[in-house]
């Protein structure tokens, strides 16, 4: 592994060996011969949450637009929408509530269901 350094009295970019460091799951990159700083350990941080945090926020993001977009055409009449206004407002009420903390999250299985 190598890290690109800046020198600022010459103006120039340096490639040196590093490696990678860890605090509290924070990972870092330093030179391979500088001292670890404080409360850092050799290696990479442990490992990552088994789902993707903005996968899931995407999912969500994308979901409360559909229902706002759905409860405005229900409302100005559109029939093809399955589901009454007052299930997508509650959709998108449970998916505003639906994020890390709440039980359940982020099993896709436990994601709030879409009126049907």
């Amino acid at each position: 592994m190598f890290q690109d350094t800046y020198n600022a009295t010459t103006g120039e970019w340096t490639r040196v060996p590093a490696r990678l460091v860890n605090r509290e799951g924070v990972a870092m990159v330093i030179p391979e011969d500088a001292p670890l700083p404080p409360g850092y350990d050799e290696g990479p941080p442990p490992e990552a949450p088994a789902y993707d945090e903005l996968a899931e926020q995407s999912w969500r993001a994308d979901e409360m637009a559909t229902a706002m977009e759905n409860v405005t055409a229900i409302d100005y009449g559109d029939e093809s929408i399955p589901g009454t206004a007052a299930d997508w407002k509650a959709y998108w009420l449970a998916l505003r509530a639906w994020k890390d903390g709440i039980a359940g999250y982020p099993q896709t299985e436990l994601r709030p269901a879409r009126p049907a």
